[in-house]
């Protein structure tokens, strides 16, 4: 990212002043000095993957015979677990098994569809095509049907948790044109899965691999307070379609989608969704990439007290804007029930708590050429207003 991006458009002192003269004390030995804090390192490794465990490792058949070795689990989700394996040649793979619940052929049914929907088009930053089949054994509680993908690197919310135990208690982000570099590659999928015809509508950190199985991450100092988060490969593709949707043309698709904190604002209204409801998702990981802090983690339900009518509220405020007339005039003409608890709890928005407009996000000691024009960039993605929101096309101009 070039630094010619257009950027639009007292300390105070304390000193004591004794009363009186102060008392002559008594000499006594001088107390031990305290042992001088140790400088903090230039950089620090941080570890991503754990070794593979010791011992037999557990095989696996498909129904067409082919035989494949686990090598660990790598991921675990509230739906299904990937498992680093490995065919009689060597060459390492990602399996995808669904955990056994309700409609799970279905669901493997409607991931498989997407997936060969989305690998067809073999774009840099989609996930490639899959193999499909059904394994002759279970394996720890899982559906037999798998899906075969080729290995790629950690997940951006995995790097961000291993950084976080590289050092405790010192703050790291990515640095932000690498930011900027990540952003783009996120619209350019968004732009392809528009031309398909699909929102993907659970687009999280979870959700956005980096491309290289053998990923390096360091943690380089910036200054006295900050690390930057390093990867020697900026390469990401969004994957998990497990949400992913067909747009059915001429008519308006409602539903409780996406993931609580990236969720968008018409969502919340019980509004449609439409192409530009990813788009707020991705605002949301840009700001969080910089921050290390998801934007809008509200509190936790109690009782009479849901936790996502407080986020909307918090919405709200960390950005200074409310939904447009035409929104609210739209959602009450529906009179959708996410809409009406809104409207009967408008008095929560003053237990949102504290809290920070977006702008304050930046930190007074950051140097970084575009940082200013991050902020505004993932302000004019959280547009209230999904019809005035930027589709991806558009949007990727800025980045």
């Amino acid at each position: 990212m070039s630094s010619e991006r257009k950027r639009p458009t007292e300390q105070i002192h304390w000193s004591a002043v004794p009363d009186k003269k102060p008392k002559i004390e008594e000499q006594s030995e001088p107390e031990a000095e305290l042992p001088k804090k140790a400088p903090l390192p230039e950089s620090v490794e941080v570890v991503i993957s754990s070794p593979a465990p010791r011992g037999k490792r557990e095989t696996v058949v498909t129904e067409s015979g082919e035989k494949f070795t686990i090598v660990k689990l790598i991921a675990e989700g509230t739906f299904g677990k990937v498992y680093h394996v490995t065919d009689k040649n060597k060459k390492e793979w990602a399996m995808k098994l669904s955990k056994k619940r309700n409609r799970v052929v279905r669901f493997y049914d409607h991931e498989k569809k997407m997936m060969d929907m989305i690998g067809s088009e073999n774009h840099k930053n989609l996930m490639p095509m899959c193999t499909f089949g059904e394994l002759t054994t279970n394996l720890d509680n899982c559906s037999p049907w798998m899906i075969l993908m080729p290995l790629l690197g950690p997940s951006v919310r995995e790097v961000m948790e291993r950084a976080d135990d590289a050092i405790l208690g010192v703050f790291h982000s990515f640095p932000v044109e690498d930011i900027f570099t990540i952003g783009k590659q996120l619209l350019e999928a968004l732009e392809v899965l528009d031309q398909l015809g699909l929102f993907h509508l659970d687009l999280k950190p979870e959700n956005i691999l980096f491309n290289n199985p053998n990923l390096d991450v360091k943690l380089e100092k910036f200054n006295n307070s900050t690390y930057h988060t390093v990867v020697n490969d900026l390469h990401i593709r969004l994957g998990d379609y497990g949400n992913t949707t067909i747009v059915t043309r001429g008519e308006e698709q409602f539903g409780k989608v996406q993931t609580q904190y990236y969720r968008a604002p018409e969502i919340f209204l019980g509004l449609p969704y439409i192409e530009t409801t990813d788009i707020w998702s991705v605002g949301c990981v840009l700001a969080e990439l910089y921050t290390g802090e998801i934007l809008f983690k509200g509190p936790r339900s109690k009782p009479n007290r849901p936790a996502d009518i407080v986020q909307f509220f918090m919405m709200m405020d960390v950005l200074d804007k409310e939904p447009s007339l035409d929104q609210m005039a739209e959602a009450e003409i529906m009179q959708s029930p996410q809409y009406l608890r809104i409207v009967a709890n408008r008095s929560w928005e003053d237990q949102v708590g504290p809290f920070l407009l977006l702008k304050e996000n930046i930190r007074i000691d950051d140097t970084q050429e575009n940082v200013e024009y991050l902020f505004i960039v993932i302000d004019y993605l959280l547009n209230f207003d999904a019809k005035r929101r930027p589709p991806a096309y558009y949007a990727k101009k800025y980045l």
